[in-house]
């Protein structure tokens, strides 16, 4: 009869142990998640900022270009 007693013991703070480590795996789990989601808004914010650089980039080049060719047509306009 105790012998019951002690396994139903054993086989309760199995399942408490069990219940733990999973509650414990879930919360790291649920941190994991977190500190991704702070990763990810970086590297969208970085991205952003990439993009944006890249298009003033592209900007300038097209008005380095378009005084360039002003240039050309006045100097070619003077020459006669």
């Amino acid at each position: 009869m105790l012998s019951e007693f002690r396994d139903k013991i054993l086989q309760l703070q199995g399942e408490t142990a069990t219940a733990e480590s999973q509650e414990a795996a879930v919360n790291d789990l649920l941190e994991t998640i977190r500190i991704n989601r702070g990763v990810i808004r970086r590297k969208e914010a970085t991205l952003g900022v990439s993009l944006v650089l890249l298009a003033v980039t592209f900007v300038g080049g097209l008005l380095i270009v378009a005084c360039l060719a002003i240039l050309m047509v006045w100097i070619y306009a003077r020459e006669g």
